[in-house]
């Protein structure tokens, strides 16, 4: 069995808006957030630590002081939402709509414009979920994004990804999964300690 404890970055303070592949900062109160869990983190014996390669995750770790045994992996970054990055949900709502509805089916061949496709976002999280896969006995803990962090538990969960809004997945909290040869089980959701 590998246990896997998903962790979200910090907040960023961007709200209701597009944020995936922008380079942000965490705020002041992100920060003050990762600090919180700091023993929590050192309290635990984590056998690999791998994390997105994006500001906001890259702060987390060096917060939490794991900057010496951290793996940052390109496919834990956040989708790219292209033109719509750093735009308000409610303005693409009303300017893109019929995009939007489309995206909203689910279609793999969807892109977003001048973005990733979502079939292309879905195979680097397959490619994410076989490597853990290949891990024996293994305790991971994986820092990333809201849509990564949903994605992956559905996978390791044998749910189809469309099923990834079911799942709550707070800035600077964990959640952990137990992962067996036959399929994962969700331990818990949105922790304060890991």
């Amino acid at each position: 069995m590998n246990e896997i404890v998903f962790m979200r970055h910090g907040s960023t303070g961007v709200t209701q808006r597009f944020l995936g592949s922008s380079d942000v900062d965490l705020c002041e109160t992100g920060k003050a957030q990762i600090a919180q869990l700091s023993a929590s983190v050192r309290a635990r014996d984590f056998d690999l630590v791998m994390s997105s390669p994006m500001k906001r995750c890259v702060q987390s770790c060096t917060a939490l002081k794991l900057e010496e045994q951290v793996e940052y992996d390109q496919r834990l970054q956040e989708i790219d939402f292209g033109l719509w990055e750093n735009e308000p949900f409610d303005e693409i709502l009303a300017k893109e709509s019929d995009l939007v509805k489309q995206w909203g089916r689910g279609d793999v061949q969807f892109r977003f414009p001048q973005g990733e496709k979502i079939g292309d976002f879905h195979e680097r999280m397959e490619e994410v979920a076989a490597s853990l896969n290949t891990l024996i006995d293994k305790k991971i803990l994986l820092i990333s994004h809201g849509g990564v962090i949903r994605h992956l538990i559905c996978r390791l969960l044998n749910l189809s990804w469309q099923n990834y809004l079911l799942f709550a997945i707070d800035y600077a909290k964990f959640s952990t999964l137990q992962l067996y040869s036959e399929g994962g089980v969700l331990c818990s959701l949105n922790r304060e300690r890991c």
